[in-house]
């Protein structure tokens, strides 16, 4: 969500909470996240791809989308979908999250996903972890929070 409001600020951006909905924990953690109305950020419950692509096609169409999460789209993310849409939306980014199982994605389209990936950011105890094809690093959502979560000392 976080990273949703940073992107925000330069594109219109889209998150698709399929998964948990706009639920008032959706909404609670929004506010953590320091979202407010102001944001160019729009939220939607589950939509189906041919909704998002009407979207996608609009003259002021969102530039970023959010998939929260691959697991709800694991049908109509078949056959290659994730590469068509990459291919049919070029001007858009999409940011796919997916559950992962023993630190890995478990769902055959989440692991297409990371293999076409520009960057892949595996996040736990809130420190995201940067990999794929671009330059490594570890960044914190909440460095103290991180730091309690992976034993570190906080001063």
């Amino acid at each position: 969500l976080k990273l949703a409001k940073y992107l925000s600020q330069f594109l219109r951006t889209v998150y698709i909470s399929a998964e948990e909905g706009t639920s008032k924990e959706f909404v609670d953690n929004c506010e953590w996240a320091g979202i407010s109305h102001k944001d160019r950020l729009n939220f939607y419950d589950y939509l189906e791809l041919p909704s998002l692509e009407a979207k996608l096609r609009q003259k002021h169409a969102p530039r970023i989308v959010f998939l929260d999460n691959v697991t709800m789209y694991s049908d109509e993310l078949k056959g290659g979908v994730p590469k068509r849409l990459v291919k049919d939306y070029p001007r858009t980014l999409f940011v796919f999250l997916a559950h992962e199982e023993r630190k890995e994605v478990y769902t055959a389209q989440g692991k297409l996903i990371k293999k076409l990936a520009k960057a892949v950011i595996r996040v736990e105890g809130l420190r995201c972890h940067v990999g794929g094809r671009v330059p490594g690093g570890v960044l914190d959502i909440d460095w103290e929070q991180a730091a309690l979560y992976h034993g570190q000392m906080v001063s």
